[in-house]
């Protein structure tokens, strides 16, 4: 127990220092010894906040490392963007984070579902947010006028806060776990159309953990309540 707590509970430590003192069993048993022994870790609990049909979407970037792309290795950019009510995700595959990249991404995915949500969420990117932090936020000037053009309020989280836009942070952990091993592609365009494709017949389909319906179902319900697209969208130059 002392050298337990001595070297943090690791069980290969502990082991190699009782071998010299004369112990002769096996690895297994110290590790399941020390095992008993941790602390408990404490779990903090959040309250998940719902949002009515078309009320909010949550956006943010997930980062893929070193991903080849034919004979090139390049850093990838995904940005996501998921209805917070049905849990529908919508993603591209992107080489920059640039504010001209993202409004042209926001734009795809508005168009692609024939909508805008009310309000969306963000964190501290400094394409969105120039300084500050949740409702003292001050915003980049040249977004804030995309997204009044566009419709919608941006709304911000507070800095290191990941839990109060959890609905995405969760599809890209998802995406990153269930669509990217083992993938492999020639082009940017390929990656895309994959995901895509993944996102049809498994993302979209699959029966949801939280909501226990599929998003697709939810989806059909939520897009007529999304706020009609203008009839002319700003085009980011």
């Amino acid at each position: 127990q002392e050298h337990a707590e001595r070297y943090e509970y690791n069980a290969v430590r502990v082991y190699q220092e009782l071998v010299p003192l004369g112990y002769e069993r096996g690895y297994e048993a110290v590790k399941r010894f020390v095992r008993g022994l941790r602390p408990k870790k404490g779990r903090h609990a959040f309250m998940r906040i719902e949002t009515p049909p078309g009320r909010q979407a949550q956006v943010d970037w997930g980062e893929f490392k070193k991903v080849r792309l034919g004979s090139a290795v390049v850093d990838l950019h995904f940005f996501c963007m998921t209805l917070s009510w049905s849990r529908v995700i919508e993603g591209l595959w992107l080489l920059r984070e640039d504010l001209l990249t993202l409004e042209r991404a926001h734009l795809t995915i508005f168009r692609r579902w024939g909508g805008i949500p009310q309000r969306l969420r963000y964190d501290n990117m400094k394409t969105v947010v120039q300084s500050g932090q949740g409702i003292k936020a001050v915003w980049n000037r040249g977004f804030l006028g995309f997204a009044r053009s566009c419709g919608f309020k941006p709304e911000a989280c507070h800095v290191k806060s990941p839990f109060e836009k959890g609905k995405v942070e969760s599809s890209i952990d998802y995406v990153r776990h269930n669509f990217f091993p083992g993938r492999q592609t020639g082009s940017l365009e390929a990656l895309q159309n994959q995901f895509d494709d993944w996102n049809k017949t498994i993302a979209r389909r699959r029966i949801h953990g939280t909501t226990y319906e599929r998003p697709l179902d939810r989806f059909l319900k939520e897009q007529p309540l999304l706020q009609t697209l203008p009839a002319v969208l700003p085009e980011p130059v």
